[in-house]
């Protein structure tokens, strides 16, 4: 979208895709005042999605300028509008790095009337599943934590806690006591993050150093590995082994 193609829009155009860029008072603006303010906010969106450049979310959200473009863009003759949505309940995930995963969603208009017309609605919550590290199909315990989502929302950025693990997620509406899972995603699992050489070298030496403190080694070698307390060495192990940056 370039400030030559807005320029050649009706001012009654620009008013609509200023609306929907959510650009308040539009009706008071000049035109060249209203297609500043237009590519600002789309170059504000377009930087936030590139922030984030996993390949697979790269094709969604060109996907999505694709569509927004279009329904902008008269045509001669007859018109086509191309929907912002598709009238269907599903959510996806896609991995984008070991510790990130990106969620999009939609709900189709009798899920969203039965919500709106629900009193007994409390909120809707995406949850994410986590497998151990055999995965869903061959591990039996299953860990979830919540996040609370608005009616309005439509995409979620999710800080996975474990990389080597499988996730997946469902949609979630709160009725009362109830629980209604409206879709559940597709199942992505996280790679393991490797560790450099360098350090490893320096996990194995603190493991050493935290032993010699705790007067561990001075007990006899063969029990060492019964006395060493499995906490400490889940400690070092996330610490050296998980890093957050």
């Amino acid at each position: 979208m370039t400030r030559e193609y807005l320029q050649s829009l009706s001012y009654k155009l620009l008013k609509e895709i200023a609306f929907r860029e959510g650009i308040k008072e539009a009706k008071r603006l000049k035109k060249e005042v209203l297609i500043d303010l237009i590519l600002e906010a789309m170059q504000e969106e377009r930087d936030e999605r590139e922030r984030f450049n996993n390949p697979a979310m790269q094709v969604e959200e060109k996907k999505y300028e694709n569509i927004k473009d279009e329904e902008m863009r008269p045509l001669k003759g007859i018109q086509y509008k191309i929907p912002e949505r598709y009238n269907e309940t599903k959510i996806v995930l896609l991995l984008r790095d070991p510790l990130w995963a990106y969620a999009y969603w939609d709900l189709n208009d009798n899920d969203i009337l039965f919500i709106k017309n629900n009193h007994s609605f409390k909120k809707l919550i995406l949850r994410v599943y986590e497998s151990g590290e055999r995965g869903f199909s061959e591990d039996i315990g299953v860990d979830s934590f919540d996040i609370p989502v608005k009616l309005s929302d439509n995409r979620w950025y999710i800080n996975l806690p474990h990389p080597g693990r499988e996730y997946y997620i469902e949609l979630i509406c709160l009725n009362g006591g109830e629980e209604k899972a409206l879709c559940t995603s597709n199942t992505v699992r996280s790679p393991r993050v490797a560790l450099p050489d360098s350090i490893e070298d320096d996990f194995q030496e603190s493991v050493g150093d935290i032993i010699k403190l705790s007067g561990i080694s001075e007990l006899h070698e063969s029990d060492n590995k019964r006395i060493i307390p499995q906490r400490i060495i889940s400690i070092i192990e996330t610490k050296y082994q998980s890093p957050r940056g």
